[in-house]
């Protein structure tokens, strides 16, 4: 029962803090509706169906948060820190660049694609300025859902559900300035929720970046000094890959050898 015990507090504390994580994404659209809606029906209509397009943008790339999450445990949990933080890396690169396609794609498309709604009049101009402003952050977004996948391979759901609390109290802040204190209507509001993802991805990346270094390979030292890590140093490194020598195996049981009986002498014929 106690090993069972430690292992349900485990889960727990893992799987809490990812839970909530999740649920504080989609809150930025759901702030900015707030916000927004005490300007009148019409922006609160035209944020909606912006919201719409944005949300399915951004589930069609909700693959850059699980499979970096379980590559990342994978080499994890085979001993290769290394290989699983260069798996991480090279996920919010990809994440980088498929921002960056959906960005452009989207600020062209940004008409056509409030015209599938088949919306006029006030209503599709504050869905279009909300849309093509909202764009912009698409990029920042994608590398907090990779950073975010990362941090969860390595067994670190705290950083996340930090960072999308501050990220969605801070993205309010900015819309009740730009929005209501500016006067920036829809825009503003778009243009707040782009700065708070930008400054998620900033403190996301830097905390993968700080956590890099740590399989960085270190300096040669002398032998009189071995330092950690070092081939005169007890133990493996943390961050050595998995050897590719396959383990020798012993029985558990002896097995037990039967004797050989000694060769006859050969009797010459003549």
């Amino acid at each position: 029962m106690r090993v069972r015990s430690e292992t349900d507090r485990e889960i727990l504390r893992l799987a809490v803090p990812a839970f909530l994580a999740l649920v504080a994404e989609p809150l930025f659209l759901l702030g900015d509706a707030a916000v927004v809606g005490h300007l009148g029906t019409a922006e609160l209509a035209g944020v909606g169906v912006a919201a719409v397009v944005l949300q399915t943008a951004v589930g069609l790339c909700i693959f850059l948060a699980y499979g970096t999450t379980a590559g990342v445990a994978r080499r994890l949990g085979a001993g290769d820190q290394r290989g699983a933080l260069a798996l991480g890396v090279d996920g919010t690169w990809l994440a980088v660049l498929i921002g960056a396609v959906v960005t452009v794609a989207g600020i062209a498309l940004t008409p056509w694609l409030v015209g599938l709604f088949d919306v006029t009049g006030p209503v599709e101009e504050h869905a279009v300025d909300y849309l093509a402003v909202s764009f912009a952050g698409t990029a920042p977004l994608l590398v907090v859902l990779a950073v975010t996948g990362v941090l969860r391979g390595l067994q670190d759901t705290r950083t996340p559900l930090v960072v999308a609390v501050v990220g969605n109290l801070g993205n309010l802040a900015l819309n009740v300035v730009l929005v209501h204190g500016v006067g920036w209507g829809v825009t503003g509001a778009a243009i707040g929720s782009v700065l708070a993802q930008s400054a998620m991805a900033a403190a996301l990346v830097g905390v993968l970046v700080l956590t890099t270094p740590a399989c960085v390979p270190r300096p040669p030292v002398s032998p009189e000094q071995p330092g950690p890590g070092s081939p005169s140093s007890s133990g493996p490194s943390p961050c050595a890959p998995p050897s590719s020598s396959p383990p020798t195996w012993s029985p558990a049981v002896p097995v037990p050898t039967r004797p050989v009986p000694p060769a006859s002498p050969r009797t010459s014929s003549r």
